[in-house]
């Protein structure tokens, strides 16, 4: 099967301002100045086409920082990515023909109603349909929308109503990479059943690469046909959920996995401590 996306030794890199000579596009330089943050250290795995992924971990394991490089919107310091064969560094514009990256914090014309938003996004995109209008009110209604919500301006409507308004709005495009950054937080139990719902029923229809992000690995197993575990910016586990839960909670690692064992109980605790 063909790899949708390939990374290899990434490794990203944040700090403090630069010192006097100080070469801000070293890496060398990078790791020697002391106020800085290694996001991403030295990750590599792959994505199958079509294949339905979750990156996994709490606040700061690199998540975000990561789909932000695939969505070509930061670049990494060191290793390399390729999304459908093209580097995402040398040939960004080849990539971004492929690729809609959505997060719920996306911005929208807070004037305008959900249905608005969405038809403007969609014709932004040459989506072409008679039925447009009723095909977002539906997937709307199927988000638990009330119809009078449809048509109100986006100012007025809940915060999680606006993320179900972003989610619709990546459901709506039909790139061959959809990137989700936390699809699902902050919302409901059956506001999350819904979103997964959908994201599934894409899936089988348009048949894309599916990566998003997600704070619970419970959530993720739900949805992925293979997760990867992130912890301060180290890869620690990845599989199909069943597995890599299974050796995690029961502690079997790999022997090349064996530096990452202190980092997995830190991550088994917290996840006894939220159930």
């Amino acid at each position: 099967m063909n790899a949708a996306v390939h990374v290899h030794q990434t490794t990203k890199y944040f700090g403090g301002p630069a010192l006097p000579g100080w070469n801000i596009k070293s890496p060398r330089a990078v790791r020697n100045h002391f106020s800085v943050v290694r996001a991403l250290d030295q990750i590599s795995f792959d994505v199958n086409e079509g294949e339905i992924f979750g990156l996994v971990g709490s606040a700061g394991a690199g998540k975000s920082t990561l789909m932000r490089i695939l969505a070509t919107l930061l670049q990494p310091d060191e290793g390399e990515i390729r999304i459908f064969g093209y580097d995402i560094v040398r040939q960004k514009a080849q990539v971004q023909r492929l690729i809609n990256q959505v997060s719920v914090k996306a911005s929208f014309f807070k004037q305008l109603s959900p249905l608005e938003n969405l038809l403007r996004e969609a014709r932004l995109n040459s989506a072409q349909s008679e039925d447009l209008p009723g095909q977002i009110v539906r997937m709307l209604s199927r988000l638990g929308f009330q119809e009078r919500v449809v048509y109100q301006p986006m100012e007025t409507i809940s915060r999680s109503e606006q993320q179900l308004v972003a989610i619709a709005r990546a459901l709506l495009s039909r790139p061959r990479l959809l990137l989700l950054d936390h699809p699902t937080a902050g919302l409901d139990l059956f506001a999350r059943y819904r979103v997964e719902q959908l994201i599934r029923e894409h899936h089988r229809q348009h048949g894309a690469t599916i990566l998003f992000t997600s704070r619970d690995l419970m959530d993720a197993a739900r949805l992925a046909d293979r997760i990867a575990i992130l912890h301060q910016g180290r890869l620690v586990a990845v599989g199909a959920p069943d597995v890599v839960y299974d050796q995690w909670a029961a502690g079997y690692y790999a022997a090349d996995a064996t530096p990452w064992q202190p980092e997995m109980k830190q991550l088994l605790a917290l996840e006894e401590t939220n159930t």
